[in-house]
């Protein structure tokens, strides 16, 4: 959703570099809010409690974390086994923390990052 609302309908050209960055911001927090809630919240605690060993918590919310984002950015397969692989960090993250700011916080910078190399791109 962020790639086709940047790249294809030109969003990051169309206000002051203040405004975008403040966006980018908004979009980093909320998102990572809500994933983390959802995958590393929710998700981790059903399959701790299905799953005597952390490793399965980890691989399944993985997996699931990865099919979401299938139309992401890079989309696809690709795109999949990339974000699969991140959700692996990010359970990892959240087992040896066993809190959810950690993996909040690396969220919030992976999408500041994304959010940056995308606003980059857009203005070529």
């Amino acid at each position: 959703v962020l790639h086709v609302l940047i790249m294809r309908k030109g969003l990051l050209r169309l206000g002051p570099p203040l405004l975008l960055a403040l966006g980018g911001l908004f979009f980093a927090l909320s998102n990572g809010v809500v994933e983390e809630l959802i995958f590393r919240g929710v998700l981790w605690d059903a399959l701790r409690g299905a799953f005597s060993q952390v490793i399965a918590a980890v691989l399944v919310q993985a997996a699931l974390f990865g099919l979401w984002h299938w139309k992401g950015f890079p989309g696809g397969p690709s795109g999949m086994t990339l974000v699969f692989v991140w959700g692996l960090f990010l359970g990892w993250i959240r087992s040896r923390s066993d809190g959810m700011l950690a993996p909040f916080i690396c969220h919030v910078c992976a999408d500041l990052t994304i959010f940056s190399i995308l606003s980059i791109l857009a203005r070529r």
